[in-house]
């Protein structure tokens, strides 16, 4: 049996469609999601798990029944019945139970929270909680849970009633289960909330949270690093600061990485020389953020972009800790939030001294990445890369004709395509900057202008919509080139009267 050939068409065809399965870069892109996808598969789990057993109701008792109407209702109606049968001292456990219950799954509902809490529901729960049953203690936690995603004025009054002694002296207990809910609770209070966060920091709170954290008492959870993470941003104290180095430490050589570099975060910009001072802290996050694709590397290359915003000392350290290895994997990144931030860690990278903008631009693959991302198609990640380019033709002198070479070739190519007048301003502002610097150099730069298509894309910017373009780009042709020279005109008077009159009579044929 005879089969047919493929025609050049079938081939070309086949040669695009499969061309993926011979692709490195795009397995190594796939597995990264896979692995993001099954971690964020696990935690979605383990909150199932937790709020079914949150919301597992007890079966209505006898009593309630002649409230059924009112139950099958609307939330609305049935909120306040269901606060007035908790507030009544007489009322049995198994109402209590059920209504606090009903309520814990009523403000799962954010739009439902504030009116629970109109409803003084907050002085109600923490004389509840005073009582020595546990399953009752259990459930008024997991309302205060859910109340404490509220509002800011719902978590200050939470905290001016009490709620942060009550849930510290619950996690003093070390109760299965619930004092993990008490901890639960402060995560949530501290989130955005100024005024709790220094209530624990100015109580025992902050100490019985680090307690739980260097003994690990709650390994399965990370809410005691992010009530960490929450009050840092409100930490001063140097001594603080220095605890929550050593708490996050912990945290990072286990499952909390996140909250523990969000903790590294506010202590960096704040004080960065306390990072340098923990030994091998820097080169763990350096080798987090080259490991991890997703929000955990991402916080990490900006702990480290805070760093480098520091002075020339925090410069070298990460420049030793081989920085460099980072920023060449995280620039090449698929993931766009990553590939921008590590543009802005280079960035402050070459805004330090001489020496070392020289040690960073030794590295040809940064050197390629950053000069190939300005043909990116997401316009942040291209105004990043002009960012850097800009700065490097304003830092470097005439003596560094290749990479002026380099960024002018560029150039040439982001002037014939980029439309946005926040980019074309950062090329052209690196154009001037080259020739300014160009001195003796200058015809050579002037020259390589002119024939990679640069002049040509000066030409087409002055007649661009935004008027500032078009004053910047006249200013640079005016000031750098000679108009006659440009076009061929004589030097001379007489020559240049014979050159520009108009030819009469003149015969087209």
């Amino acid at each position: 049996m005879d089969f047919p050939l493929y025609t050049e068409d079938r081939i070309l065809h086949r040669n695009k469609e499969f061309l993926s399965c011979f692709n490195t870069e795009s397995h190594k892109a796939s597995r990264e999601q896979f692995s993001i996808e099954l971690r964020k598969q696990c935690r979605r789990k383990f909150i199932e798990v937790k709020r079914a057993q949150m919301y597992k109701e007890h079966p209505m008792p006898e009593e309630l029944k002649q409230y059924q109407n009112i139950f099958s209702g609307s939330d609305d109606d049935s909120i306040p019945l269901y606060i007035s049968l908790i507030d009544k001292n007489r009322t049995s456990f198994p109402i209590k139970i059920f209504c606090v219950q009903r309520l814990c799954k009523i403000s799962n509902d954010k739009k439902k929270i504030m009116t629970i809490y109109l409803y003084g529901i907050i002085k109600i729960i923490i004389e509840i909680i005073k009582t020595e049953d546990l399953q009752l203690v259990q459930a008024c936690l997991w309302l205060m849970i859910n109340l404490a995603t509220g509002n800011e004025k719902i978590c200050e009054d939470m905290a001016k009633n009490g709620v942060v002694g009550i849930c510290v002296e619950i996690i003093k207990r070390n109760l299965k289960g619930i004092s993990e809910d008490a901890v639960w609770c402060l995560a949530n209070l501290t989130a955005n909330n100024p005024f709790v966060c220094m209530q624990i920091i100015t109580s025992e709170a902050i100490w019985v949270i680090g307690t739980c954290i260097e003994k690990l008492l709650f390994p399965n959870s990370d809410k005691t690093y992010w009530i960490i993470a929450h009050i840092t941003k409100n930490i001063d104290s140097l001594d603080l600061l220095l605890y929550s180095i050593k708490w996050s430490t912990i945290g990072l050589n286990s499952n909390t990485k996140l909250p523990s570099l969000c903790i590294l975060f506010s202590i960096t910009k704040k004080n960065p020389d306390l990072i340098l001072q923990s030994p091998g802290l820097l080169r763990t996050i350096i080798e987090i953020s080259i490991k991890d694709h997703d929000t955990i590397g991402l916080t990490a290359i900006k702990v480290l972009g805070n760093i480098a915003f520091g002075n020339e000392n925090h410069t070298q350290a990460l420049l030793d800790n081989q920085i460099l290895n980072c920023l060449s994997k995280n620039i090449s990144s698929i993931n766009l939030n990553i590939k921008k931030e590590s543009l802005l860690l280079l960035y402050n990278l070459l805004a330090s001294e001489m020496s070392q903008v020289y040690q960073v631009l030794a590295c040809y693959d940064i050197k390629t990445l950053m000069l190939e991302a300005t043909l990116h198609k997401a316009f942040d990640i291209r105004f990043e890369a002009w960012h850097c380019l800009r700065l490097i033709t304003c830092k470097l002198g005439p003596n560094e004709c290749d990479i002026h070479k380099d960024i002018i070739f560029y150039v040439s190519r982001g002037l014939n395509i980029e439309i946005d007048p926040k980019i074309l301003e950062l090329i052209l502002s690196a154009v001037e900057n080259i020739l300014q610097k160009s001195e003796e150099k200058v015809y050579v730069f002037k020259e390589l202008i002119e024939t990679s298509g640069c002049l040509e894309g000066l030409g087409k910017l002055r007649n661009h919509g935004n008027s500032s373009i078009q004053e910047y780009s006249d200013r640079i042709v005016n000031t750098f080139y000679d108009f006659n020279e440009l076009y061929g005109i004589p030097d001379d008077e007489e020559n240049q009267q014979q050159f520009l009159e108009p030819v009469e009579n003149y015969d087209f044929s």
